[in-house]
């Protein structure tokens, strides 16, 4: 998208497909923001290609987009615009920046066509999300480890017990 803009600020005639291509993929985002699902037909060929067997399981990760040297006021616009897209998660605002984790079902193509209306593609970068499930404890287990005697003080108690209920015979 950026190299069209360029193209239309230097008077020169910008890449058709490429055009077609921001065309398709910003009205997929409207319709899909509609609720609506575009038909299979109105899909462009490089929209409609199978991707890579890596690149479609990236696609479907979460990732956490951060869009820095932002001006004053455009870190709550930009959250705004993003929040149209997407589910937020983890939204870190910065005097300056804005980093949020995205679920994996919008490309990051898309969201920076969307985002380089406002800002420069250079402003936005897109790290992986580790999504490996934390081990907890629940706290039901650690109570239960915590109050679960050990053998030996286990039979003390129980041999105090005995002991103090049938006390030893005096000869």
């Amino acid at each position: 998208m950026q190299e069209q803009l360029d193209a239309y600020k230097q008077s020169q005639e910008p890449d058709a497909a490429s055009f077609d291509y921001i065309c398709q993929a910003l009205r997929q985002l409207a319709l899909e923001a509609k609720g609506e699902t575009p038909s299979a037909v109105t899909r462009l060929s490089v929209v409609a290609k199978s991707e890579p067997q890596d690149e479609q399981s990236r696609s479907q990760s979460p990732r956490r987009i951060i869009l820095s040297r932002l001006k004053a006021g455009e870190v709550d616009l930009l959250e705004e615009e993003l929040g149209h897209l997407t589910t937020l998660t983890d939204v870190v605002k910065g005097a300056d920046s804005l980093s949020a984790i995205l679920p994996g079902d919008i490309a990051e193509d898309d969201i920076t066509a969307v985002l380089c209306f406002v800002i420069e593609a250079d402003q936005i970068t897109f790290e992986t999300v580790d999504v490996s499930p934390k081990i907890s404890t629940s706290p039901m287990l650690k109570l239960a480890a915590e109050q679960a005697p050990t053998g030996r003080v286990e039979r003390e108690k129980t041999t105090q017990v005995l002991a103090a209920v049938n006390p030893p015979a005096s000869v």
